[in-house]
C-alpha cells in the first residue's frame, strides 16, 4: 500500500501490481479465521540484481497462522518460518502471490503489515508492502445521521447471538437478534419529531459472561433533508443496487477496471460536494460525484485511487456536504482562531486556555496547550507540540523511532515557499509523528503532537458539543485517532472496553475536537518556526494529508448516509470459475449451488445462504466466476446450465479458504465447423467448441483436381485446460513454401469423425466446398468515445469484404453503452455504428461477422462532457514525402499550443485510422511493415487538469512505401525463365490544391519504360487527360490511378495519386463591436460546406485563442458573444469541406481587428 503522491520511480517495487489485503467479513470471525492476501511484483529492470528475497508478514501477537493455509503461488509452502508472529517466507520470482490465514485470540482488532526484504549490491534493504489495520466487529449501529421521516432504519453487526435491545433517547423501543454472518436489523419511530433536534439511538446486548456492550449513533430531524434513496454501482458488465435491503452482492475484483456508481436523494438541492466513498484499513479514499440534471442523480466514474489500480475497495458509503456559508479550510492554512466563526462554537475554550513554553532554543521547542477548568471539570486537558531538529547523520533513527507506531504513510508534500519535503508520519494511541525531510537544505524536523488527553475528556467532550446546533456552523468531521491500544491494557471489564472503544469511533462525538486541535496546534506552534525552521502550514498540511487521523479539510460538513454503507464481499480470489474447454473459455449464467454438512457422516443439505446475507444458488458472472464466504464444515458445489452436462466438485473442508475451486463443463451438444475458407497460402476452419489437435489433422484438403493438398496444422497452443492440456477453436492448415494456389476451382476440405473435442465427443462427418478468397480482417480504433445522453458514430472496416456480409454487434452493458444501429458494409469494406450512452462508465462492444471466425472487441467508454476539440486548432500543413523507398516521412507546421502529437495511419483514404505513435516534434518517421500506399493524419494535445485536451485532425496525406521481399534460399528451385523486373512510377504522391487553381500536370515517368495510363476516381472533383493534366472540378478528395503497361523486361505497376482540394481562401470579412460581443460576417462560399471562425486577443492568435465552427455554407453572419469588455480581439474566418469524416479546410481571411465595447 503506498500513497499516490509518494514518488516510486527508484523502487525496487511495482506497487501498481503489489497489495496486502483482507476479505474481511463477519462470517470468517464466527469461523474463527480471517484470509489475508498479498501480491509482490518487482520491476523488470530491478530483479536481475536482486538477491536473498524474502517476503516479511507481521502479525499480531494475539493471533496465529492456521494450519495449511500458507500458500505461494497456490502451492501449500512448508519452507517459511515463524518467531513471535514473524512469519518469513523466501522466494525466487519477479511476481508472486502468497496466501494464508489467521485466527484471532482476542476479537479486538487486525494490525498486520508485511514487507519484502533483498539484498542488492552486497547491501541489505527491504520496501513496504501493505499495512492491514482493521477492527473485528462485536457490536455496530448504523443509521442515516440525518433523516426526514420519523421512521428510523438502522442495522449493525453483533458477534453475540443475544438479543439486541434499541433504545431511542434511553427509552426502550424493541429487540432484534443477529443472524448467523452477525448482522441486524430493524426499524423504530419518532414520535412528533422536532425540527433541527438530534435523536440518540442506542444498542445494547449482553456476551455470554452476562457483560454489557453497547454501541450508539445520533440521528437528525429535518423535514426538508437530502436522503439517500438510490446507489447503484456499475462494474465490469454488471449492474448492483447497493441500496437494497436483502444479502450483499459477492463481486469479482479485477484490477484495472473502472467503477461507475449513481446516486439519488430526496431534496438533492440541499446539498452538493457528493463523494463515493471506500474505506479500508481505517483508510478512505474518495470518488467525487457530478450532478446530472438529466438523470436527476450524482454520479461518480473512475478509480478510488488512480496511483494504483489494484486498490480493493473496502466498505462503501456516500457522504455529502450540506450547503452551508461557511468558509472551507483547505489543507496547509493556518487556522485563524480570533475569527468568529471559530470563537463562537468554541464558546472561549482556546482563547481562554494556557500556553506553557517547556523548552525554547536552536534545536527544540516544546509547548504545552493547558485547557484545564476546574470549575467546568475538566482536570489536565493538555495538548503537547514537541518540534526537534536532528542532525542528517542521525537520521537512521527514524526507523527506530517508527517501529512502535501502528500506521505508516510516507510522501513528498511542499512547504509554504515550495521547497519540498518527504515526509514519513507514523501514529499510535494518542500521539502522533511526523518527520519532515529537507531535502534542498540537507536536514531533518521531527514533530511530535500528543493529542487532547486527560481525566476530563468526558467532560471537554460534552462541554463542546453540548452547543447544538450552532456546533454545525463549523461542519466538523473528524475520526478519532484509534486508542484501542491504551483500552486493552486497562483492567476494565469488556463491555467497559466496548464501550470506550465504540465512543472513541463514533464520529460525532468528535466533531469539535478536531478544531479545537489545530487551532491549538496554529495557538501553541507561532513560536516553533524559529528552531524548526519549517513553517506552520507544512504540519497542518501534513496532518491533513493523513487520511482521517486528523481533519480532511476538502470534506468540511460531511453526512454519512447510513443505509449506503455496504461491505460489498470484495472477492479478491473468487471461489472459483466455470469454463468449457479451456480455462479462458469461461461459461457465463450458470446456476451453482453450495452444499453443505458438518462432517462425513452428516446428511447433506443445501446452504441457507440468507442466514449469511449471501445468495445461494449464484449464476455466475461474465468471467464465470463465482464466490462466497461460508461458514466452517465441509462443502460441494453443482454446476447447471440449458445444453451442458451437470457436473459436482469434489467435497471441500473449510477452513481453509477455497478459492480455486474451477469446474470445467461439458457441452451435450456435438460440434461443428463453424466457418472454413481457402486464402493464398493456407485454409483455415474454426469449430463451434474448442477441439483435439491431435485429432485435427485427420482432415484432409483436395484441390480442384480431386489431389491431396499436404499441410502443416498451426494453432493457438496457450489455451488450455486444468490439467494442462491444450485445446484450440480455429485452426490454420498451411500450405507447403512453393505451393499455388488455385484461384478458380473449389477446394473439398473433408472433416471425417475422427475429429474430437476437448471431452472426446467426435464431430459428425462432412464436407465442405471452398473457393480460393482472399483473407479477411476487421479493422477497429483504439476506442469508442460516446458522450453521456448523446450518441456517437463508430468506423469499422472489413478488409477485403466481398460485399455479401454483415456485423453483429452487442455491447457488455446497455446501462452504460448499447447499439442504436449498424448500416450496411459499403464498397469500401466500411460500415457505421452507431453508440448511444447511456450512463458514465466503460463497458464493451463485440462485433463479429456471421459465417466467418472474425470476432473483436471494442473498448467504450462514456463520458460526462465531450473534451473540447473545437477550442484547440487542426494540424496544418500535413506532407507526406518518401525520406527512403521504405520510409515515409511526416512532415507539418509546429503549433506552440501543443505538448506533443499523435500520429495516424491507414491503408486507405477513407479507411478506418488507427493511431501508431506520438512525438514532440513536428515531424514522424514511418516504416509499414508491407508494402503499399498508406494515409495519415495528425493531431495535436495539450495536457490540462491531468486530462489531454485535443485539436482537430490535420488533412489526409499519403505515399507508397516499398518493402523488399526476402530472398529465396539457397536450395530453392530456381525458375527456368527468367523473372520480370519490377518498374516503379516517379512522381509526387500527393497534391494539395485550392479551388480555383489552373490545371497542373502529375509529370510522372515509368523506370522501365511502360505506357502510362490516367484514371480519376471521381470527375465531379477532378479530371484527368491522357497525358496527365489534372483539372480542378470541385473541392474534396480524388485519387488519380496511374498505370504503367508491362513491357518485355518489366511487369505492370500502378500508383494512386491522391489529390486534396480545399476550399479557396475565405473573402469578404468584416468584424462589428458590441457590448461584450462582436458581429462577424464573410462572403458565402458555394464550393464550401461550412466556415471556422477563428478569434484570439493577439495577432498572432495565441493568446486566448478560440474556434467557432459553423456547420452550415449558407450561414454568413455569426455573433460572438461572452467576451471581455474593453478589450481588443482579431478574427479571421476560413472554409471547410467535408470528405468523409474529415474537414478540408481552405486558406483564411485577412484579419480583422475589433475592439470590444
Amino acid at each position: 500500500m503506498t500513497d499516490s503522491k509518494f514518488d516510486t520511480s527508484n523502487s525496487i517495487l511495482n506497487y501498481d501490481a503489489t497489495y496486502y489485503e483482507t476479505n474481511f467479513s463477519s462470517t470468517t470471525i464466527n469461523n474463527g479465521y480471517i484470509p489475508l492476501s498479498l501480491g509482490y511484483a518487482i520491476k523488470n529492470n530491478k530483479f536481475v540484481s536482486l538477491s536473498n528475497m524474502k517476503v516479511v508478514i507481521k502479525i499480531p501477537a494475539t493471533a496465529e497462522i492456521v494450519s495449511q493455509t500458507l500458500t505461494v503461488d497456490g502451492e501449500l509452502c512448508t519452507d517459511y518460518t515463524e518467531n513471535q508472529g514473524v512469519i518469513t517466507i523466501p522466494v525466487t520470482k519477479r511476481t508472486g502471490k502468497i496466501r494464508l490465514s489467521v485466527r484471532p485470540t482476542d476479537a479486538t482488532s487486525m494490525r498486520s503489515y508485511a514487507k519484502f526484504n533483498f539484498t542488492k549490491n552486497g547491501v541489505a534493504d527491504s520496501e513496504v508492502i501493505g499495512v492491514i489495520n482493521d477492527e473485528i466487529p462485536v457490536l455496530s449501529l448504523e443509521a442515516n445521521e440525518i433523516t426526514d421521516s420519523k421512521d428510523i432504519v438502522f442495522k449493525g453487526v453483533s458477534s453475540t447471538a443475544e438479543d439486541i435491545k434499541i433504545y431511542l433517547d434511553d427509552e426502550y423501543k424493541t429487540s432484534v437478534v443477529a443472524n448467523k454472518a452477525g448482522n441486524y436489523k430493524g426499524a423504530v419511530e419518532i414520535k412528533a419529531p422536532s425540527e433541527n433536534k438530534r435523536y440518540m439511538l442506542k444498542a445494547i446486548s449482553e456476551n455470554s459472561s452476562g457483560e454489557r456492550i453497547e454501541a450508539t449513533t445520533e440521528i437528525k430531524y429535518q423535514k426538508n433533508a437530502a436522503v439517500l434513496t438510490d446507489f447503484k454501482m456499475y462494474y465490469r458488465n454488471e449492474c448492483y443496487d447497493l441500496n437494497a435491503d436483502g444479502a450483499r452482492p459477492n463481486v469479482t475484483f479485477v484490477p484495472g477496471n473502472q467503477f461507475t456508481f449513481e446516486t439519488k436523494f430526496s431534496n438533492p438541492q440541499e446539498i452538493d460536494n457528493v463523494h463515493i466513498v471506500s474505506e479500508r484499513n481505517n483508510i478512505k479514499q474518495r470518488m467525487k460525484a457530478i450532478w446530472d440534471a438529466k438523470s436527476n442523480s450524482f454520479i461518480a466514474a473512475g478509480f478510488f485511487d488512480n496511483g494504483n489500480k489494484n486498490y480493493v475497495p473496502g466498505e462503501l458509503s456516500v457522504e455529502y456536504q450540506e450547503k452551508k456559508k461557511t468558509s472551507p479550510i483547505k489543507v496547509g492554512d493556518i487556522v485563524d482562531v480570533t475569527s468568529e466563526e471559530y470563537t463562537k462554537p468554541l464558546s472561549g475554550l482556546i482563547k481562554n486556555s494556557d500556553v506553557n513554553v517547556i523548552t525554547n532554543n536552536s534545536n527544540v521547542y516544546e509547548a504545552e496547550l493547558n485547557l484545564s477548568d476546574p470549575d467546568k471539570g475538566l482536570n489536565n486537558v493538555k495538548l503537547k507540540l514537541n518540534v526537534e531538529k536532528i542532525n542528517t547523520a542521525a537520521r537512521s533513527i527514524i526507523g527506530d523511532a517508527l517501529s512502535g507506531y501502528e500506521t505508516i504513510k510516507k510522501y513528498v508534500q511542499e512547504d509554504e515557499n515550495g521547497r519540498p519535503y518527504i515526509l514519513t508520519i507514523g501514529s499510535s494511541p494518542g500521539k502522533m509523528i511526523i518527520f519532515a525531510d529537507d531535502v534542498l537544505n540537507n536536514k531533518t524536523i521531527k514533530y511530535v503532537i500528543e493529542e487532547l488527553t486527560g481525566d476530563g475528556f468526558e467532560t471537554v467532550n460534552k462541554y463542546l458539543t453540548g452547543i447544538g446546533i450552532a456546533a454545525d456552523t463549523i461542519s466538523a468531521w473528524y475520526e478519532y485517532g484509534d486508542i484501542q491500544n491504551q483500552i486493552e491494557k486497562s483492567n476494565m471489564t469488556i463491555g467497559e472496553k466496548q464501550e470506550a472503544t465504540r465512543k472513541n469511533k463514533e464520529l460525532r462525538d468528535d466533531k469539535i475536537k478536531f478544531s479545537v486541535l489545530v487551532a491549538g496546534l496554529t495557538y501553541v506552534g507561532t513560536m516553533a518556526l524559529g528552531p524548526a525552521g519549517l513553517g506552520l502550514g507544512l504540519l497542518v498540511g501534513a496532518i491533513g494529508m493523513t487520511s482521517d487521523f486528523f481533519w480532511d479539510a476538502r470534506m468540511a460538513g460531511i453526512l454519512s448516509g447510513g443505509r449506503s454503507r455496504l461491505n460489498i464481499q470484495w472477492a479478491i480470489d473468487p471461489s472459483g470459475y466455470v469454463y468449457e474447454g479451456v480455462t479462458d473459455n469461461r461459461i457465463r449464467d450458470v446456476k451453482v449451488t453450495a452444499y453443505y454438512k458438518e462432517n462425513e457422516k452428516s446428511n447433506t443439505i443445501k446452504w441457507d445462504a440468507s442466514e449469511y446475507d449471501q445468495i445461494n444458488p449464484l449464476i455466475t458472472a461474465e468471467d464465470g466466476t463465482y464466490a462466497w464466504d461460508v461458514p466452517e464444515g465441509l462443502w460441494q458445489v453443482k454446476y447447471e446450465k440449458e445444453g451442458y452436462q451437470t457436473t459436482y466438485s469434489e467435497w471441500l473442508p473449510v477452513p481453509p479458504p477455497q478459492t480455486e475451486v474451477n469446474i470445467g463443463m461439458v457441452s451435450k451438444i456435438k460440434p461443428v465447423v463453424e466457418s472454413a475458407a481457402v486464402f493464398d497460402d493456407h485454409a483455415q476452419i474454426t469449430f463451434s467448441q474448442y477441439m483435439d489437435p491431435n485429432t485435427v489433422t485427420a482432415i484432409t484438403i483436395k484441390d480442384p483436381k480431386g489431389k491431396n493438398v499436404p499441410y502443416t496444422l498451426e494453432y493457438d497452443e496457450n489455451q488450455k485446460n486444468m490439467d494442462g492440456k491444450v485445446f484450440a477453436k480455429s485452426y490454420k492448415l498451411k500450405f507447403g513454401m512453393l505451393y499455388s494456389v488455385d484461384k478458380d476451382g473449389a477446394y473439398q476440405i473433408v472433416v471425417n469423425n475422427a475429429v474430437k473435442n476437448y471431452a472426446g465427443n467426435a464431430i459428425d462427418a462432412c464436407s465442405l466446398s471452398k473457393k480460393y478468397e482472399k483473407e479477411r480482417s476487421l479493422v477497429l480504433p483504439q476506442k469508442a468515445t460516446v458522450i453521456y445522453g448523446g450518441t456517437s458514430e463508430c468506423s469499422v472496416e472489413l478488409i477485403n469484404a466481398v460485399g455479401t456480409e454483415t456485423f453483429e454487434c452487442v455491447t457488455g452493458l446497455n446501462d452504460i453503452a448499447q447499439v442504436g444501429s449498424v448500416s450496411k458494409i459499403n464498397e469500401s469494406g466500411s460500415a457505421e455504428i452507431t453508440l448511444i450512452g447511456n450512463m458514465i462508465g466503460e463497458t464493451n462492444l463485440t462485433i463479429s461477422v456471421p459465417g466467418t471466425n472474425l470476432k473483436a472487441t471494442l473498448p467504450i467508454e462514456v463520458k460526462m462532457s465531450e473534451e473540447s476539440i473545437d477550442q484547440l486548432p487542426a494540424i496544418e500543413d500535413l506532407k507526406v514525402t518518401l525520406k527512403a523507398k521504405d520510409t515515409a516521412l511526416l512532415e507539418w507546421s509546429k503549433d506552440e499550443t501543443f505538448a506533443g502529437y499523435e500520429v495516424y495511419r491507414a491503408a486507405a483514404e477513407q479507411g478506418t485510422y488507427n493511431q501508431i505513435d506520438s512525438t514532440k516534434a513536428p515531424s514522424y518517421q514511418d516504416q509499414p511493415a508491407k508494402s503499399g500506399t498508406y494515409y495519415y493524419k495528425v493531431r495535436g494535445y495539450k495536457i490540462a487538469d491531468g486530462k489531454k485536451l485535443y485539436g482537430g485532425y490535420s488533412g489526409i496525406a499519403g505515399t507508397s512505401v516499398t518493402i523488399e521481399q526476402p530472398q529465396p534460399p539457397e536450395n530453392s528451385v530456381t525458375p527456368t525463365k527468367p523473372a520480370k523486373g519490377n518498374q516503379t512510377i516517379s512522381g509526387a504522391d500527393t497534391f494539395t490544391k485550392a479551388y480555383g487553381s489552373k490545371p497542373f500536370t502529375l509529370n510522372a515517368a515509368a523506370s522501365g519504360g511502360g505506357q502510362l495510363s490516367y484514371q480519376s476516381s471521381n470527375p465531379k472533383i477532378a479530371t484527368v487527360s491522357s497525358t496527365g493534366k489534372v483539372t480542378i472540378k470541385n473541392t474534396g478528395k480524388v485519387q488519380i490511378t496511374i498505370t504503367a503497361a508491362a513491357t518485355a523486361n518489366y511487369n505492370a505497376a500502378a500508383k494512386t495519386v491522391t489529390i486534396t482540394v480545399n476550399p479557396k481562401k475565405a473573402a469578404g470579412l468584416k468584424a462589428k463591436a458590441g457590448k461584450k460581443r462582436m458581429t462577424v460576417s464573410w462572403k458565402k462560399d458555394t464550393k464550401a460546406s461550412g466556415y471556422q471562425i477563428t478569434y484570439a486577443q493577439n495577432k498572432k492568435f495565441k493568446k486566448g485563442k478560440k474556434n467557432v465552427i459553423i456547420s452550415k455554407n449558407k450561414t454568413t453572419k455569426k455573433t460572438i458573444k461572452k467576451l471581455k469588455a474593453k478589450k481588443t480581439y482579431y478574427v479571421k474566418v476560413r472554409a471547410y469541406k467535408k470528405a468523409g469524416s474529415q474537414k478540408l479546410y481552405g486558406a483564411y481571411s485577412g484579419a480583422k481587428k475589433v475592439k470590444v465595447k
